[in-house]
């Protein structure tokens, strides 16, 4: 009879116990930005309970899936970025996370959300792609054309050869023939 009285006593203690869920969505962040600009994106944090929530980020210098990959602060590969302080949340949140780079390249980091004791987490990954902002006014032609390999190049400079040879001999007929008609 202790044994079951035991046992009814456990599992009814057993069940006021429970995992505590956190959440974030997106899961991945792909963004994209220009040099010296600071581009944010909305981020929903959700919970099953009232906890407070702390943020952590890591960057890696390759993209992967493998956290140990993710051992460098922003500041080492060149990304400010702009996270909330700790917060309290009840449910649901959205809250807003920003980067600012000054090089251009992509960047690859984890953004890591924590329970105020640090018992449960969850991550979410990031992927800045940072382009040079300059763009130039009008397009110009320099010693090669952009995607043509230089055996196109020779083919071309070739071809160009031949049709200005063309037209440099229909001129010289054509001259020839107008000196002939002058002369009758």
């Amino acid at each position: 009879m202790k044994i079951v009285a035991f046992l009814f006593v456990f599992i009814f203690l057993l069940s006021f116990s429970s995992a505590l869920q956190i959440g974030v969505s997106p899961a991945h962040l792909t963004l994209s930005s220009e040099i010296n600009k600071k581009v944010c994106s909305k981020v929903v944090v959700d919970s099953d309970r009232q906890i407070t929530i702390n943020i952590e980020d890591k960057w890696g210098k390759i993209k992967s899936k493998n956290i140990n990959e993710y051992n460098f602060s922003a500041k080492d590969v060149g990304v400010e970025i702009f996270l909330p302080e700790p917060f309290s949340i009840d449910k649901t949140k959205e809250i807003e996370i920003c980067f600012l780079t000054k090089k251009s390249g992509k960047y690859y980091g984890l953004i890591s959300f924590n329970s105020g004791g640090g018992f449960v987490g969850v991550g979410q990954w990031i992927e800045i792609n940072v382009r040079n902002n300059f763009l130039p006014k009008s397009l110009t032609m320099t010693g090669a054309t952009i995607g043509v390999k230089k055996q196109s190049i020779k083919y071309f400079l070739i071809g160009l050869t031949f049709f200005l040879e063309l037209g440099l001999l229909y001129l010289l007929l054509k001259l020839k023939n107008k000196s002939r008609t002058k002369l009758v």
